[in-house]
């Protein structure tokens, strides 16, 4: 598990060990092979949700790498001084460019879903290349004036600094350019810069700070009914709870009861 926070595991490597897993979870240390009572998807699925809790690894191993990403957003230590460094330069791994770059855990499309940014000096959003106004980037908006823009990875900061906003072109705006860029400066004119940090805000905990257990119960959610609730909540032990689990999963799929 511990290298599951690290490396992004192959499917085999993950199909090989629910193998085990799964020998282990019916025959113990037995080499007499039995007979498997349900699927292991079932058995990975979490206990409101039919299943028996154990932890599906090719969803777990995605949130403990969200966690190794959160880190690098939240805090400033080695680790994240030399990744910043090789990978991301002087640019700050912030919205619309994440699926962008080339190691593991920066490419986890299923962590920005779950949390938020608060951008609040804008230093570390890019004007044209990020997604902060609306729901593309202003090149994809505004392609004319991308194409004759310069520099094309300048910030928000940069560009609101002075009044008009810093931008420059390689030709004159007219015609059609001129039109878009009226409308561009329309929608930016109510933007006002504050002199604190930007920060990433977790939305799937109480105090915004990113956990594994909320991350992996997020992903692993689906919109099932709880037809096992009051099994787990009995006082006998587990093996008795397991086998009425079993006997209520055989009832439910008979349509016994």
């Amino acid at each position: 598990m511990y290298m599951l926070s690290f490396f992004d595991a192959p499917k085999g490597v993950l199909r090989k060990l629910d193998y085990f897993r799964s020998r282990f979870f019916w025959q113990g240390d037995e080499h007499k092979k039995k007979y498997r009572l349900a699927k292991w998807s079932i058995l990975s699925q979490p206990k409101d949700q039919g299943g028996l809790g154990i932890h599906e690894l090719g969803t777990k191993n995605i949130a403990l790498l969200s966690k190794s990403l959160y880190k690098l957003l939240t805090s400033d230590g080695t680790w994240q001084q030399l990744i910043r460094n090789k990978y991301l330069g002087s640019t700050p791994p912030f919205p619309g460019r994440m699926e962008t770059r080339r190691f593991t855990f920066l490419a986890m499309r299923d962590f920005l879903r779950f949390g938020s940014f608060k951008v609040r000096d804008w230093s570390q959003v890019r004007f044209w290349e990020d997604i902060w106004l609306d729901s593309t980037p202003l090149r994809a908006q505004y392609p004319c004036l991308y194409n004759i823009a310069r520099p094309k990875n300048i910030t928000i900061s940069e560009v609101l600094c002075s009044s008009p906003p810093n931008l420059s072109w390689r030709r004159d705006i007219v015609g059609p350019k001129l039109v878009a860029w009226n409308l561009l400066l329309s929608c930016i004119a109510n933007i006002t810069l504050v002199q604190e940090p930007d920060s990433f805000h977790w939305n799937l905990t109480q105090n915004g700070v990113f956990s594994v257990k909320s991350h992996y119960q997020a992903l692993i959610h689906h919109e099932v009914p709880n037809l096992n609730k009051r099994i787990w909540k009995i006082n006998a032990p587990l093996k008795v709870k397991i086998f009425l689990w079993y006997f209520a999963k055989a009832c439910y799929s008979r349509k016994i009861i």
